[in-house]
C-alpha cells in the first residue's frame, strides 16, 4: 500500500498572516508532502524546503469562468501560460473553474 501524501492549501494559512517562510518550514517539518495554490513568488521557497507544488490556478477568476463563451479566448491564453509554467516547475495539476451561474439556465 502506498503512503498517503498530504498537502496544505496556501490561502488557508496566508490569510491568517503567517509569514511564508514560517508556513513552508512548518509544513515540511510536520511532514506534509506538498503545497497547493502558493503564489509563483513562493515556488522557490516551497521547493527549497523539499515540498512539491501540488496545484496552481489554471486561470484567473473563480467566479467568471469557462461557463461564459466570452471568456474562452482569455482563459485559453491563461491556461496555455500556466500550463507552460506547470511543466517547467513539475506541477502536476492546474485548477480550472467553470464560474458562477449568475442566472444562467441549464442550456
Amino acid at each position: 500500500m502506498s503512503k498517503l501524501k498530504q498537502s496544505i492549501s496556501w490561502w488557508c494559512f496566508a490569510r491568517a498572516g503567517i509569514a511564508p517562510e514560517r508556513l513552508v518550514k512548518a509544513s515540511a517539518e510536520i511532514g506534509y508532502a506538498a503545497v497547493r495554490l502558493g503564489g509563483e513568488e513562493h515556488w522557490p521557497l516551497i521547493r527549497d524546503h523539499g515540498l512539491t507544488i501540488a496545484a496552481i490556478s489554471g486561470h484567473q477568476s473563480l467566479t467568471d469562468g469557462l461557463n461564459k463563451p466570452e471568456n474562452h479566448v482569455r482563459i485559453e491564453k491563461e491556461l496555455t501560460e500556466y500550463l507552460a509554467k506547470a511543466v517547467k516547475w513539475g506541477i502536476p495539476n492546474l485548477i480550472c473553474f467553470s464560474g458562477n451561474r449568475q442566472g444562467l439556465d441549464d442550456q
